[in-house]
């Protein structure tokens, strides 16, 4: 795969720092995270895509891209979010007939808690695999709590084959926490 890049409209005007009460900073993120969410057709996420991972990139119903940077202080250094973006596919959530278009709400909670613990501080797993199977998780624990967990599991599996075990281990694994 290719580098990943941060395009120049995904960059922040000001820096966000990450730094502070972990709840605070937490809450700051998701009202950033939201407000840099686009639900976009399926050829502008595509393009999206492309920007950040180049052409050999799998297509998919929804990506972030994140950008941080060291910045010294005199308290020392600081990390700080400089570039954020969110791209939903939402042509990805109708099959046929059937419109899903209910559970993109659930697909943007997955993609902002991922770039989440991509960048909060404190400890992080730096498994990309880990953040994703966290962010599964905490999809379907959303979920579950609104009534459409059995929903969003049979959306995926019929879309997205390739996620079976990982689709069965995370509606488990939120079914035991509930």
């Amino acid at each position: 795969m290719s580098a990943i890049n941060c395009p120049e409209y995904s960059k922040l005007e000001e820096p966000f720092n990450l730094e502070g009460l972990p709840s605070e900073v937490k809450k700051s993120f998701y009202e950033l995270a939201e407000s840099r969410t686009r639900v976009v057709s399926q050829d502008e996420h595509f393009q999206f895509e492309r920007e950040v991972f180049g052409d050999d990139w799998q297509p998919s119903s929804a990506v972030y891209v994140t950008s941080t940077e060291q910045h010294k202080t005199d308290r020392g250094e600081e990390t700080r979010l400089n570039g954020l973006d969110i791209s939903i596919n939402r042509d990805f959530f109708t099959d046929g007939n059937r419109d899903y278009s209910d559970l993109i709400q659930y697909a943007v909670e997955h993609e902002i808690f991922e770039a989440w613990l991509s960048v909060k501080p404190g400890y992080q797993t730096k498994d990309p695999q880990k953040n994703h199977l966290l962010a599964r998780v905490r999809q379907f624990e959303i979920a579950m709590k609104d009534g459409k967990a059995e929903k969003l599991l049979e959306f995926y599996k019929t879309r997205n084959h390739l996620t079976g075990n990982e689709l069965d281990y995370a509606y488990k694994k939120a079914s035991k926490r509930m």
